[in-house]
Order: structure tokens, then C-alpha cells, then sequence
């Protein structure tokens, strides 16, 4: 009786995980103006519109997130345990003529 290899563990994607729905939501949802009145003039803080600057924060939130999911949430089983050490690369030759030889 033959004996199959177990197989690989399921590759981690971003996309299983709500919470990162929820948070690209909720930076959406903030970083769009849509809340706020119509011609009301905003308080200027460091320069900039709060509606601006709240904006750019949520362009910001959605980077970190972005960041989080492809560092810590993404793994792909043919590329084995990240925690485990790399094997280390093979030495080139030294001697330039060593390469040839098995021309």
C-alpha cells in the first residue's frame, strides 16, 4: 500500500479575515467628506482643512492595513515556515576556470 504525502497547509489570505474588511471600510467611509455639511467653512489644523487632514489620515490607515495583511497575514505554503532560517546560499567558486570546467 502506497502512502501519500500530507498536503501542504492552506495558504493564509488577507481576504478571510473580516476584520480587515472592517477596517478598510471604516477608513473609506471616513476618509470620503460625505458626512459633512455643505459650505461650512472647517477649522484649519496644522495648516490644513480638518476634512484634509482626516483624509489623509484614512489614506494612512489604509496603507497600515494594507502593510499588516501582506507582512502578517499572507503566506504561501510553497515558500515554507517564514520563522524557520533560509538555507544559506551556495558558495560560487573561487577560481574563475573552476566553472568551466564541466564545459
Amino acid at each position: 500500500m502506497t502512502s501519500t504525502p500530507p498536503p501542504p497547509p492552506p495558504a493564509r489570505e488577507p481576504v478571510r479575515y473580516p476584520w480587515l474588511w472592517v477596517g478598510y471600510g471604516l477608513c473609506l467611509a471616513f476618509g470620503i467628506p460625505w458626512y459633512r455639511e455643505a459650505g461650512v467653512i472647517d477649522p484649519v489644523v496644522a495648516g490644513f482643512p480638518l476634512w484634509a487632514l482626516v483624509s489623509a489620515l484614512s489614506c494612512v490607515g489604509v496603507a497600515a492595513l494594507t502593510g499588516v495583511a501582506v507582512l502578517r497575514l499572507w503566506s504561501d505554503p510553497a515558500e515554507g515556515d517564514p520563522t524557520e532560517p533560509a538555507d544559506p546560499p551556495a558558495a560560487a567558486p573561487t577560481d574563475p576556470e573552476e566553472g568551466l570546467a564541466d564545459e
